[in-house]
C-alpha cells in the first residue's frame, strides 16, 4: 500500500527514505497518478482541485500541526479521516520563538544593532515588560507559559474552559473580555483557527490592548486582518508586531509588512515538524488504519471544533 505525498518537493526525498525504513511506500502525487488509486495522503498546501477526483481517499494527514488547509477544502470528503502531527518538540519550539520575541524587545537588541552600525557605545533604557497575555492554553500555550514564567514574566491566559495552571491568571469569558488585557505589555496568539477565531483579532481586539502593546502572532494568519494590524501600529508607534503567520502565504512581495519598521516577518517557522516525528506518527496511523483500529489513531481532528 502507498501513501501519496502532496507538498514541498524539497522534503519529499528525506521523507521517502525514512518511510522506506518503515516498509511504507511514499510516492509523490503528480499527473501520472490515477486519483482513484489514492487512499492515503500526506499533505501540505494542496491546490484547490487536488481532492476533487480522489473518491477512494480514506485518510489524509497534515504535514504539520495545522489542519485548516484540510478542514476548509470543500473537495475533501466528509468521511475522510484528518489527522494533524503531534510533534513532542513543537510546544518547546513555539515557546522559544515567543521568548525570543519578548527578549528582543526587553533587551533592546534592535536598538543596539542600530547603535553598533553607527559605532556608538551608548545605553538604551529597558522598557517595562512584566505581564504577558497568552491567547490559547492548550499544550502550546501552557509550554509558553512555563518558559516565560521561568524568565520572570507574569501570565494571563485565555481558554474556553477553566484551567488550573500554576502561576497563570486564567480568563474564560472570551476574547473581548476587557479585564484580561489590563496591565499587559505583550499579547501572544496561539489559538486554533475556527469559525469563532476567523478574523477575531480585529479592530475590536486591538482597541482592548493597552497603548504600545507588542503583538506576537503564531496562531493562524486568517485570525488577524492585516489592515487592522497596520492601523493599530500607526496609532501605537512603539508597538512591535512579530508575525509568523499570514492571511496569504508566502507573503506577497508587495505587502506592506515587508518594509514596515514595526513589523518583524518570519516565514511560518516558529515551529517546524521534524521529519522523524512525521514519519513515526504517520507510520503508526497507517498501520492502525489498515488494522481497522481508527479509534486508536493519533491526532484525529474533530472537524466541528476545527482542531
Amino acid at each position: 500500500m502507498t501513501i501519496y505525498y502532496i507538498g514541498n518537493e524539497k522534503k519529499y526525498n528525506a521523507l521517502k527514505n525514512k518511510f522506506e525504513k518503515e516498509n511504507i511506500s511514499l510516492k509523490c502525487y503528480d499527473n501520472d497518478v490515477n486519483p482513484l488509486d489514492v487512499e492515503y495522503a500526506l499533505v501540505w498546501n494542496q491546490s484547490e482541485s487536488t481532492f476533487e477526483k480522489m473518491k477512494n481517499l480514506r485518510w489524509v494527514s497534515s504535514l504539520g500541526a495545522g489542519v485548516d488547509h484540510l478542514i476548509n477544502d470543500i473537495n475533501l470528503g466528509k468521511d475522510v479521516i484528518i489527522t494533524s502531527i503531534k510533534d513532542e518538540y513543537l510546544p518547546l519550539d513555539m515557546a522559544r520563538y515567543a521568548a525570543a520575541c519578548i527578549l528582543q524587545e526587553q533587551k533592546r537588541f534592535r536598538q543596539y544593532r542600530q547603535l553598533q552600525d553607527s559605532k556608538s557605545w551608548d545605553f538604551v533604557k529597558e522598557p517595562k515588560i512584566k505581564r504577558v497575555l497568552i491567547l490559547g492554553l492548550g499544550n502550546i500555550g501552557q509550554k509558553i507559559s512555563s518558559v516565560l514564567q521561568g524568565l520572570g514574566y507574569e501570565i494571563n491566559g485565555l481558554s474556553n474552559s477553566t484551567k488550573k495552571i500554576s502561576g497563570v491568571k486564567n480568563f474564560t469569558k472570551g476574547l473581548y473580555d476587557p479585564e484580561m488585557y489590563e496591565d499587559i505589555q505583550v499579547v501572544i496568539n496561539v489559538l486554533p483557527l475556527t469559525n469563532e477565531t476567523y478574523h477575531a483579532l480585529n479592530e475590536q481586539f486591538f482597541k482592548l490592548l493597552p497603548p504600545n502593546t507588542h503583538v506576537v502572532n503564531m496562531g493562524r494568519g486568517d485570525q488577524m486582518p492585516g489592515d487592522d494590524l497596520l492601523q493599530y501600529l500607526k496609532k501605537n508607534p512603539n508597538a512591535i508586531a512579530y508575525m509568523d503567520v499570514f492571511e496569504n502565504e508566502p507573503l506577497p512581495k508587495n505587502h506592506p509588512f515587508w518594509s514596515h519598521p514595526q513589523v518583524m516577518v518570519t516565514p511560518h517557522i516558529a515551529a517546524i515538524s521534524r521529519i522523524s516525528s512525521v514519519v513515526k506518527q504517520v507510520s503508526k496511523n497507517f498501520h492502525l488504519l489498515k488494522a481497522q483500529k481508527e479509534e486508536q489513531m493519533i491526532g484525529v481532528v474533530d472537524r466541528s471544533k476545527g482542531y
